[in-house]
C-alpha cells in the first residue's frame, strides 16, 4: 500500500488536496484512511473519525515515535497524512530515524505550493522521483512569476481554484462530510463547482496512469 504525506506552508491549500486526494484514492481503495497531524484534526475528523480519535499522530519533539504506526498501518492501508507547515523540522527528523529508504511502504510526498520558490529541497533529496508539486491554481500569477526549475515538470498536478464562497466553505466545514457526500445533498451550483473541482485531478496523468 501507499503512505502519501501532504505538506507545504500554512494557508497553502493543503486541506483541499487532501480531501481531494483522499476521495480519488478511495475510489478504487476502499481501505483508505486519512492521518492528520494538525492540531484541530479537522479534515482527519471528517475523513477517518474514529481512527482520528483514537491516533494522536504527532511530529514532535516531545513524542518522536508518535508516528512510528503509520508504519504498520501503511502494510495494509492507503493513507493520507496532512502534515502542519510547522511540523516540517519534526517530520524530517522522524524520517531520518526511520531510514525511509530502507522501508518496503512506497511512500510518497506532496508539497502544496503557493507559488514561490518554497519547496523545501531536503525534501527532495529523499523522496526523489516521488515527491510532487501541487500548484494552488489560487495563486496562478505567483507561478508564471516563479519557477522551480529544479523540479521534474511530469511530477508537477494543478490544484483547481475552488471557491472564495465564505458561505460555502463555511456549509462544507460545518457538514462534517466528504465532498462527495456534500455534494449529494447539496444544490445545484454546489453541485457543480465540486465536480469542476475534483475532475481535473481524477483526469490527471499523475493519478490515472502513474502513480494512484
Amino acid at each position: 500500500m501507499t503512505i502519501h504525506f501532504i505538506g507545504g506552508e500554512n494557508q497553502a491549500g493543503k486541506s483541499w488536496f487532501v480531501r481531494a486526494l483522499v476521495e480519488i484514492i478511495a475510489v478504487n481503495s476502499p481501505r483508505t484512511i486519512v492521518a492528520d497531524a494538525s492540531i484541530d484534526k479537522k479534515i482527519g475528523t471528517i475523513y477517518s473519525p474514529t481512527f482520528n480519535r483514537s491516533y494522536e499522530l504527532q511530529f514532535s519533539g516531545d513524542r518522536p515515535l508518535a508516528a512510528d504506526p503509520l508504519l504498520v498501518y501503511g502494510n495494509e492501508w492507503e493513507i493520507v497524512v496532512k502534515i502542519p507547515a510547522q511540523a516540517r523540522h519534526y517530520f524530517l527528523k522522524w524520517l531520518h530515524d526511520i531510514s525511509l529508504e530502507e522501508t518496503d511502504i512506497d511512500c510518497r510526498y506532496w508539497f502544496v505550493s503557493r507559488g514561490k520558490d518554497d519547496y523545501p529541497s531536503e525534501i527532495l533529496e529523499i523522496f526523489k522521483e516521488r515527491c510532487f508539486l501541487v500548484e494552488n491554481q489560487y495563486y496562478l500569477a505567483n507561478f508564471q512569476l516563479f519557477q522551480q526549475p529544479e523540479f521534474d515538470r511530469n511530477r508537477t498536478v494543478k490544484l483547481p481554484a475552488f471557491t472564495r464562497d465564505p458561505i460555502l466553505i463555511d456549509r462544507i466545514e460545518r457538514s462534517g462530510l466528504p465532498l462527495s457526500a456534500f455534494s449529494e445533498r447539496s444544490q445545484t451550483i454546489d453541485r457543480s463547482r465540486i465536480f469542476r473541482f475534483l475532475q481535473p485531478l481524477r483526469e490527471s496523468e499523475i493519478f490515472n496512469r502513474k502513480y494512484c
